[in-house]
This record gives structure tokens, sequence and C-alpha cells, in this order.
């Protein structure tokens, strides 16, 4: 490129571009030459500047974004909150009966049946407080006797593969059929928290039949914990609490071989530390 000297008016010829940094002068008088900058091209700096927009339209987007998705968090949050606080404040506000807590003479008594062809108002005002009961109570079952009743009534919250729960009424339950044996530990609002995870033994699979309050007679087939739900229920009208249901302590041919081996196994041991302890030292050698 060529540049006309300010001072003489001669004209230089430069590299293009010119090298970064180096000073150039005047061929003809040695003055300084005053190397202007390239203008950019049209295109250089149209796409420039769109690189520049769409730096800043990203931020601006990330930023609005980051700003929604916290006030959705905080939304959902609150109504969370909200449907707990309401939830809490519906159960509060239900009438709903005082447990029995043991020692009670209602709990060991068995529970009168129910006429099925007189069910009526009565009835079903009992069964839904006892459900208001259970629900304030966090329990998932409850029995008549429990509320001071002495009628064969209990209402179950069941668990149902689809993983809603259901509630039911029954009305003078009966388990028709029963297999297997599993024992696991249990909770009862009856009794004190420091006599829950007793070990109790249930069948794993019930029939039972029962009757609804529509004088309706049902006959179900559950196992796993809903067969466990019922049976616990079903033995409080039975008058059976689950410290009365925990299992005895026995002595089985297993256990009395297991004292047997300890025993032994002690007695050696023992021998053979009285003995270690009453041998005399030996004495070095010079």
């Amino acid at each position: 490129m060529n540049i006309v000297c300010p001072k003489c008016g001669a004209t230089n010829r430069i590299p293009d571009p010119p090298e970064p940094g180096k000073r150039y002068r005047c061929g003809k008088c040695k003055a300084g030459l005053t190397v202007a900058p390239k203008a950019p091209a049209a295109r250089d700096r149209t796409s420039a500047i769109r690189q520049a927009v769409t730096e800043e339209g990203k931020k601006r987007v990330a930023k609005v974004a980051g700003i929604v998705l916290l006030c959705l968090t905080l939304v959902g949050l609150a109504a969370l909150a909200g449907s707990a606080i309401a939830d809490k404040i519906s159960l509060s506000s239900k009438e709903s009966l005082e447990i029995v807590m043991s020692p009670n003479d209602i709990l060991g008594q068995t529970a009168q049946p129910v006429a099925v062809d007189e069910i009526g108002e009565e009835e079903q005002r009992l069964a839904a407080l006892m459900i208001n009961t259970m629900e304030k109570a966090g329990a998932i079952g409850l029995s008549a006797p429990q509320v001071g009743v002495s009628r064969r009534i209990s209402v179950v919250r069941l668990d149902r593969p689809s993983s809603e729960e259901q509630i039911l009424v029954m009305v003078n339950p009966e388990i028709t059929e029963q297999e297997g044996n599993v024992s696991k530990p249990e909770g009862c609002v009856s009794v004190s928290r420091k006599e829950w995870g007793i070990e109790i033994a249930r069948s794993e699979q019930i029939t039972v039949k029962y009757w609804t309050l529509e004088e309706e007679e049902v006959v179900l087939e559950e196992k796993g914990w809903n067969a466990r739900i019922i049976q616990h229920e079903i033995k409080h009208l039975d008058g059976k609490l689950i410290t009365d249901d925990a299992r005895p302590f026995k002595i089985t041919p297993e256990f009395i071989v297991a004292i047997s081996i300890c025993v032994v196994a002690l007695f050696f041991e023992i021998r053979f530390l009285l003995k270690k302890r009453g041998r005399p030292k030996a004495e070095g050698l010079e």
C-alpha cells in the first residue's frame, strides 16, 4: 500500500497489511509515517455485529429462563405447602373420636356382631367417624372397639397395584381361608409406642368375607401387607392386641443344640486358659 509523507510529499510503499507494532519512516525525509487502520469490510462488520447480538441474546434468554424456572419452582413449593396445610386443616376440622388406649377393658372383649338387616344411619355415621379418626391418627386401620364401641366394624386403608389407596368399611368381617405364615413387626395406635415393633405371625394370604354399609356381602382375597392389616383389625374385634399376639419364646431342639455347642466350646476355652496360666515359665539358657 502507498502512503504520502505529510512533510515532504514523497510517496512511500509499505506492506499491506502493515506489520503489527512496526513504525515506518519516509524514505526521503525520514519523517514518521502514520498508518491509518484499515476499515473492516462491510461483510466482516455485519458478521461481527450479528455475533455480538447473538451472544447478547443468548445471555438474555438464559437469564430469563433462569428467572422463569426459579419462579416455577417457588410456585410449586408454595402449592405443595398450601396443599399440606389445607389437608392438615381439613383433617383437624373433621369430627373424630378419641382412641381408646391399653389397658382398657373394651379392648379385651369380643365385639358384638351387627345385625346386617339393621344397618342404617348409626352405623354409617360410626364408620365415617372411624375413617376420620384413622386419617387423623395417621393409621392404616381402625376397629370399633378402639373408639370405645363394642361392635364388629373395621375400616382399613389398602394398597392397590395402581398405587391408589382404597378405604374399606367391613361389617362382621370373617376370615374363611388362610395360607402361609410370616412374622413381621407391627404397631398399633391403641398401645404405647414403646411396644411397637413386636414380631407378629400372620397368614400370608387370606380370604375374608364381610358386609358393606349397603348390606352387600363381599368375599375378598388379599395377600401380603393388605392381608396383615385385615388380620390385625379382626384381632381387635376378637379382643386381641399385638401385645397378646406376640410370639412367645419357645425352647426348640435347635435352640438346645446351639446352647450345648456354646457351653462345650466355653468349657474347653476355660480349660485351655487355666492350663496355660498354670504352666511354669521356661528358664533361659546361659
